[in-house]
């Protein structure tokens, strides 16, 4: 049996330097490397090629970005009198010309020269972010349009994960989540 998906991790882009505090960049660079090694896990390369393999993808590379989004951002609003953070966030999307979906991490400081401050829930980020904006995408990919529908299935194909897969991904996750929280303390975001 040939592999369906090929997993890829991009570079950090050289100019990023000059847009992003430094210890944005550093941040970044490591929770992609962990996203990178989430999405090679034994559970989720299983799924995603069964997932291929009903939808008819022949193909298909999964890019991971190194940094968001342009369009990835936080905003502050005014509600009842209160601030309220809330996220725009873009996850994945799928290459018109190409057999590529590209995922990236959200963008989770307000200015890109703040120095990252708080904790990420990595095994949140990358159950409820990455794998669904990967679901999304192939589907996508397999030709649904409809983006109500593509929802519907992508729900309905992450509770698939959820039951066929979770405990498996949560004890192949261990040692990503070990790194991350060293990660955290070294960068002082806890």
């Amino acid at each position: 049996m040939h592999s369906r998906i090929t997993i890829t991790l991009t570079d950090v882009p050289k100019y990023l330097r000059f847009q992003y505090h430094p210890d944005q960049v550093a941040f970044y660079s490591k929770f992609t490397e962990l996203t990178f090694k989430a999405l090679m896990l034994p559970s989720v390369a299983e799924f995603m090629e069964n997932l291929a393999s009903a939808l008819g993808l022949e193909k298909l590379d999964v890019s991971v970005m190194r940094l968001p989004a342009r369009r990835s951002r936080i905003e502050l609003v005014k509600r009842e009198g209160k601030i309220h953070l809330v996220r725009e966030e873009l996850h994945g999307a799928a290459v018109k010309r190409c057999d590529v979906i590209l995922v990236w991490p959200s963008l989770i400081w307000p200015n890109k020269k703040a120095k990252p401050w708080g904790s990420v829930g990595i095994r949140g980020f990358m159950l409820n972010s990455v794998i669904r904006a990967v679901i999304h995408e192939m589907l996508h990919k397999s030709g649904a349009k409809d983006e109500d529908e593509v929802r519907k299935a992508t729900e309905q194909h992450y509770k698939s994960f959820r039951y066929t897969y979770l405990s498996r991904f949560d004890e192949e996750f261990k040692p990503i989540l070990k790194e991350w929280k060293r990660i955290e303390k070294e960068m002082r975001l806890r």
